[in-house]
């Protein structure tokens, strides 16, 4: 997700819980603990906040209204201090199927039909393959990586 971010909005400040994408919450006007997966600046644009959640596909609308729920106050406040913040909730389900929801975030990016078609078969070809990984360890005791 991020690449395409990067592909299609070359310009934008990316920031996302990755070593590559450092973490600053910089582009929130407001303190606050909640942190979306990935938020997007653009010059002289509010805030673009993306939330990924890959469930089941029969929880996909439930885990879109929580999650919106869950950031709806966030954007409001952040809204009251410059332009309406965008919130981009998007959900793929763990067997691939891409929901609803993954199409207001190809219209973000300005997809043409080619290219949303493309993001959709990557976006479910990537959620199989971590789901599945995933099952594989699902037997085995999950350690934090130690960090120095």
């Amino acid at each position: 997700m991020i690449k395409e971010i990067e592909r299609k909005k070359p310009e934008a400040k990316i920031e996302a819980d990755l070593p590559e994408y450092p973490y600053s919450r910089a582009a929130l006007t407001i303190p606050t603990d909640q942190r979306p997966d990935i938020i997007v600046s653009e010059q002289d644009l509010p805030p673009t906040l993306i939330e990924l959640t890959v469930p089941l596909e029969q929880n996909m609308e439930k885990r879109h209204t929580e999650k919106t729920k869950k950031y709806q106050a966030l954007t409001w406040k952040l809204s009251q201090e410059e332009k309406p913040a965008k919130l981009l909730c998007v959900e793929v389900g763990s067997r691939g199927l891409p929901a609803k929801s993954l199409h207001p975030m190809s219209k973000w990016l300005q997809h043409d039909t080619a290219e949303a078609a493309h993001f959709r078969t990557t976006l479910g070809r990537r959620a199989i393959t971590c789901s599945h990984v995933i099952w594989q360890v699902r037997s085995h005791a999950w350690e934090t990586p130690k960090t120095e």
